[in-house]
């Protein structure tokens, strides 16, 4: 069974390195799903969930905040994320505490064209991923 050579990156390290026979990401134009031999392409990712599916057909789930997600010829997938953690890693109630502090400074009167809106705009996105990840995969 043909495999694919994969590795997700983040500013801190390498979170995943293995070879599944299929990868499936959320880009901005819907999931994807990779293959073996698929055409090399270039993808922005939204926050969301990896899933890796081995040849064994076990899973593993992973949530993911930003990046880009490469396909080289030599059926070789890269992912350089902004972050990524395995479902296991995610602890919910701080997810939700997360999300509760961010929700409150995203009510302030924070002016919806400065860099600080964005900043709490893009945590709030990670922390939901997270929590939508480890909700769906725990159960």
């Amino acid at each position: 069974m043909k495999r694919i050579d994969f590795i997700i990156i983040t500013p801190t390290g390498i979170v995943h390195e293995s070879k599944p026979v299929s990868i499936t990401v959320d880009t901005a134009d819907g999931q994807l799903t990779i293959l073996p031999e698929h055409t090399p392409i270039v993808v922005p990712l939204n926050a969301g969930e990896i899933v890796i599916r081995t040849e064994n057909n076990e899973e593993i789930f992973l949530a993911v905040y930003g990046g880009f997600l490469e396909v080289l010829k030599n059926s070789s997938v890269n992912i350089l994320a902004d972050g990524a953690l395995h479902v296991e890693e995610i602890d919910e109630d701080k997810v939700k505490e997360a999300i509760e502090r961010a929700e409150k400074l995203k009510e302030q009167e924070l002016d919806k064209s400065s860099i600080e809106y964005a900043k709490v705009s893009a945590r709030l996105e990670r922390e939901l991923a997270k929590l939508r990840v480890t909700r769906k995969r725990r159960r």
